[in-house]
């Protein structure tokens, strides 16, 4: 996939439910909506996506619902930030999710 970043790719905020689960209704509903107000692309997992909160198998199916919600609507990239490199590596180095990854930068953390 040629993945160029252009126009507005807003960073997506993972919903959760009264249990502390990903919401996906909600996150599908959200993709949905932005969509509909004309972004050129989502960025789930960025950097307002709680990425820091939630454990691998949590960040992948969060893009994998987004991407399938898509629907081939417009483009993607996941965001992976972690707060160090070990945790970054196998949710961009395995590329066990679909599309591209990207580790924006942030604010150090201590």
């Amino acid at each position: 996939m040629d993945f160029s970043p252009r126009g507005i790719i807003p960073p997506i905020i993972t919903p959760f439910d009264g249990g502390g689960r990903v919401n996906e209704p909600v996150l599908r509903a959200l993709t949905d909506h932005l969509i509909g107000q004309g972004v050129h692309g989502l960025f789930p997992m960025g950097t307002t996506g709680e990425f820091y909160a939630v454990s691998d198998e949590e960040y992948r199916r969060v893009i994998e619902t987004v991407v399938s919600q898509t629907a081939g609507r417009g483009p993607g990239e996941a965001g992976a930030r972690p707060h160090n490199t070990t945790g970054t590596h196998p949710r961009v180095g395995s590329r066990s999710t679909p599309g591209p990854a990207t580790s924006p930068p942030g604010a150090p953390s201590g």
